[in-house]
């Protein structure tokens, strides 16, 4: 059986918008994989307002586990916090290039948000470059076609099953 890590943000962390007081739904994407796939374990490190960290110190402890696979996707929040992409895939580079010595990495594209796309669409266009250059997998879930609650930013319930979806399909291609 082979163990993935998903390194990610609220999206990842089954964030629900509805709530108030950063609630989760009660099955998020990586819960609804995990109960369908017998032959992978499947972690996950979702944090609300996750930005792809400067400071390794929390991935460091993630990567202490036995994993196969380091599967990264951040970068939503560093657009809407004003991060130059320049930044952002500096920042990107530095924690694959540390993952990379744990564990294989797969590096992804956040899906498609309804704000900020044209900054979105450069940044997938930097993360493909940076997979290449690293020689990492890479996958653009920007292609997905997930449901977003009405904040435009969150998966919906139905968002989570089909990212889950997806997912496992990629997954079962390994």
């Amino acid at each position: 059986m082979k163990t993935i890590l998903f390194y990610g943000d609220s999206n990842t962390y089954g964030f629900d918008p509805r709530g108030w007081f950063s609630e989760r739904y009660d099955r998020p994407w990586p819960m609804i994989l995990q109960a369908s796939l017998d032959t992978w374990n499947i972690l996950s490190d979702g944090l609300n307002g996750r930005t792809v960290p400067d400071d390794l110190t929390w991935v460091k402890r993630d990567l202490e586990q036995d994993i196969d696979i380091f599967a990264v996707m951040l970068g939503t929040n560093d657009i809407y916090c004003g991060y130059s992409l320049e930044k952002i895939l500096d920042r990107m580079k530095k924690l694959c290039t540390y993952a990379k010595k744990h564990a294989h990495v797969l590096l992804m594209t956040p899906p498609a948000m309804m704000f900020e796309q044209e900054r979105m669409a450069e940044l997938n266009t930097m993360y493909q470059q940076l997979a290449d250059e690293m020689d990492l997998s890479f996958l653009d879930t920007s292609q997905w076609e997930i449901d977003l609650a009405y904040d435009g930013v969150h998966f919906s319930e139905k968002g989570h099953e089909q990212f889950a979806q997806y997912m496992q399909a990629y997954l079962e291609t390994i």
